[in-house]
């Protein structure tokens, strides 16, 4: 009786334990697993935050040419830098599609490529209206281009507003800390 009661009472302790090892181990998978979504989603936040801050950079360029005396530019010329500004912002538009695909494809332009087929991203728009205004940025006359300064620092403003938005620091703040925690 006694050695049966033992063995019970052993057997109850195993499967406790193997229990309490189990949810252990459950836990610690999925915490790794958290892990391995963080570093995943980071991944990407990482070449989004490279690719925006490049976007960034270039709307900066964009404000400060329209400061520039065309007739006082050493080389290369105002002509020249708009042309670069421009094709850098149609470059970053274009790569800005990688991570941003157009909305609802199979509703409008069917006549393009796919990449450029429905509606174009919020934050994308703010890059073509910098391109737009870096279109029409006078080469010749500095007068022209103290008003678009204005409009160069609000298109800058919005893109930093809506890439913040998805990149959403805070709540990476947050979910950083709460992964710590564990």
């Amino acid at each position: 009786m006694i050695v049966e009661i033992v063995s019970v009472a052993i057997a109850v302790i195993a499967a406790l334990a193997s229990a309490f090892f189990s949810v252990r181990a459950l836990r610690a998978q999925a915490f790794q697993n958290r892990l391995q979504y963080a570093a995943l989603k980071d991944q990407f936040f990482s070449d989004f935050r490279r690719w925006a801050s490049d976007s960034t950079d270039q709307l900066s360029l964009a404000v400060h040419l329209c400061e520039l005396d065309p007739n006082k530019c050493e080389p290369p010329s105002l002509f020249e830098r708009r042309l670069m500004l421009r094709t850098r912002l149609s470059t970053l538009i274009d790569r800005g599609r990688f991570f941003m695909p157009n909305r609802t494809p199979e509703i409008d332009y069917q006549d393009q490529e796919d990449a450029y087929r429905g509606y174009r991203h919020e934050l994308l728009d703010s890059l073509v209206a910098a391109y737009d205004l870096a279109t029409i940025l006078d080469y010749k006359n500095e007068e022209t281009n103290r008003d678009l300064r204005e409009q160069f620092v609000a298109v800058k403003r919005e893109f930093v507003t809506q890439a913040q938005e998805i990149l959403d620091p805070r709540a990476r703040d947050r979910e950083f800390e709460q992964l710590m925690e564990q």
